[in-house]
């Protein structure tokens, strides 16, 4: 972990999900913000605990970043999940073959499993 300037840090973990096979590297980043009262972790993967102990919640760009939010007991500031809609909107996915499934992503916050805002 490095401290870019004072009240933000960046650190790079491996991804638990990555293999050779992935299209993105292996490790990934996150950061830490400090915002007046808050202090903010951006896709929190493996967060240091001097980070930790001053975490006041989780910020995630994608859905998909959730990595450590669910273990962290913080409340996380999110976009929602993509829906069977959306797959077909971003990806062209055949509609036919998607219609009503719903994302993995954020599932256990969707669930009421923390403290969630969506937006």
């Amino acid at each position: 972990m490095h401290e870019l300037r004072p009240g933000a840090c960046h650190w790079q973990s491996p991804h638990p999900d990555w293999n050779e096979e992935q299209w993105w590297p292996e490790l990934v980043s996150s950061y830490a913000v400090e915002l007046g009262d808050d202090f903010l972790l951006f896709d929190p993967l493996a967060v240091p605990d001097e980070l930790r102990e001053r975490a006041t919640a989780v910020v995630l760009t994608a859905p998909y970043h959730e990595r450590d939010a669910c273990r962290l007991g913080l409340p996380v500031h999110t976009p929602p999940a993509d829906t069977w809609e959306d797959w077909v909107e971003k990806f062209g996915v055949d509609p036919e073959g998607v219609r009503g499934m719903e994302s993995d992503d954020l599932a256990w916050l969707r669930a009421g499993e923390g403290q969630g805002h969506f937006h």
